[in-house]
């Protein structure tokens, strides 16, 4: 049983990498993208780029907690990006 399990993660190293890498990097353009639209509008709920980061991440995993929500004006095109590149 063990030896089964092994040999499927040896074999979907690559695949599971590909994935990781995929989600980082979206993570970190949604989340630069969601940060600086934000920036300096008065009501954000996104002050920091941990908030950015966590927005982006729980939006791109799930349909999102509602903690943190973007209130700009140039929110909605980021949000439908990042909805339509769910993970």
């Amino acid at each position: 049983m063990c030896q089964v399990l092994i040999l499927t993660f040896k074999a979907s190293m690559t695949g599971l990498g590909l994935f990781l890498v995929a989600l980082i990097v979206c993570l970190l353009v949604y989340s630069s993208a969601i940060y600086y639209a934000e920036l300096g509008i008065q009501g954000s709920q996104i002050h920091s780029i941990p908030d950015a980061f966590w927005w982006a991440i729980i939006t791109m995993t799930t349909v999102g907690y509602g903690d943190k929500v973007p209130v700009g004006c140039y929110d909605n095109g980021i949000m439908r990006h990042v909805t339509m590149t769910r993970f």
